[in-house]
């Protein structure tokens, strides 16, 4: 918040006490009670907040409009100046997330085509991969925008959904050990339907909406006991549809990690986690110094756009390839898509780094310039 706007908040606070100390002070000179005469500070206090509220609303509602439209001036103008840094490498990122998507439907239109029935693994594959191409897209606006940590927290969906889609087509291929492992997967839907169910059963009253009817809670219940016999009772737990994958039944996301050999991308996941979570690394990771003076981001900034929009695109590749060679005897049409792909990501990388160091420069440059006319 600018200073002159604190100094203004601290007038007014100033001025508001100083009155009703004044007035309290007459009062009790007046003989009214002291324990009286705090009531009608108090109740006096409270009066003229309830009176000023609404005309501050009316005129906020008012001069929105305005403010609106110099904030968007700011946002495009800024934009450009990230852009100088920054565009080869955004650029580049789209570039492969548009090639990424138009080759999954490519493979999605022609494998329907050749498949018979109902093929779980290649429907668990296709929609994973579809929210991998929306998630990119939503990083590479958040990066656009200058929004690096909240681009961090989408490159942790990304991962997952890396990691889910590798352990799915790796052990779930119709020849393998666990060839129902999509169906697990897509089936696994109603544990957790079941879950949110009875979380919102507490909580509908507070927040003033209607039950779920007795009705549908029953066929929501039924949906998962049904699926908990079929598949033991480890399935009820939030990895249940993986139970299979590990000795003890009880798989965690650390151990799909594993059987997806990401395990070297655990402490950019964990990273990226604090900034999904309220914890105190997050708090620590929205502290920035610059020239001397430490900042909380409140909104947009130029500066650690490489690392998620790497990661980014590292984790849509995993999907693609997934979902590219998920067939038993994969096309050279897509063999080629996946090489064609990854020269792509590692340039983004590299122009990533380029970008990160140019900002770098510029901070040097201007750090120079400022102690320069301090000295001077």
């Amino acid at each position: 918040m600018p200073d002159d706007e604190n100094d203004n908040a601290d007038d007014f606070d100033a001025s508001i006490f100083k009155a009703l100390l004044d007035g309290g002070e007459a009062m009790v000179k007046a003989g009214v009670p002291v324990d009286d005469a705090v009531q009608h500070v108090s109740d006096a206090l409270q009066a003229g907040l309830d009176a000023a509220a609404p005309d501050i609303v009316a005129e906020l509602i008012r001069t929105a409009p305005d403010m609106v439209a110099a904030h968007r001036r700011e946002n495009r103008a800024f934009e450009r100046r990230l852009r100088r840094h920054w565009g080869a490498a955004l650029d580049r990122f789209y570039s492969v997330a548009v090639a990424a998507e138009e080759a999954a439907s490519t493979f999605d239109v022609r494998r329907s085509k050749q498949v018979v029935g109902q093929n779980f693994q290649f429907e668990a594959l296709t929609g994973i991969m579809a929210r991998a191409c929306r998630t990119a897209f939503e990083v590479h606006h958040l990066l656009s925008g200058g929004f690096p940590l909240g681009a961090l927290a989408r490159c942790r969906t990304l991962h997952e959904l890396a990691v889910y889609a590798i352990v799915i087509n790796d052990r779930g291929k119709p020849d393998g050990e666990n060839p129902d492992l999509g169906e697990r997967y897509l089936l696994h839907r109603a544990v957790l339907n079941w879950k949110d169910a009875l979380t919102y059963q507490k909580h509908y009253v507070t927040l003033g909406e209607e039950p779920i009817s007795e009705e549908e809670l029953s066929a929501m219940k039924q949906e998962r006991d049904s699926l908990v016999a079929r598949y033991g009772t480890n399935y009820k737990e939030p990895y249940g549809w993986a139970a299979g994958l590990v000795p003890d039944g009880h798989p965690k996301f650390d151990a799909l990690e594993a059987l997806a050999k990401l395990s070297h991308l655990r402490g950019h996941y964990k990273w990226a986690s604090h900034e999904v979570h309220a914890d105190a690394k997050g708090w620590a990771m929205n502290e920035f110094q610059a020239h001397g003076v430490s900042y909380r981001a409140t909104g947009r900034m130029n500066t650690g756009l490489a690392d998620p929009g790497h990661l980014a695109l590292i984790s849509l590749h995993q999907c693609l390839v997934s979902l590219l060679l998920s067939t038993d005897e994969p096309s050279p049409w897509n063999l080629l898509a996946c090489m064609t792909l990854q020269p792509l990501v590692d340039d983004a990388g590299d122009l990533f780094a380029k970008g990160e160091q140019s900002v770098a420069v510029a901070y040097e440059r201007a750090e120079s310039r400022r102690l320069w006319k301090q000295h001077d």
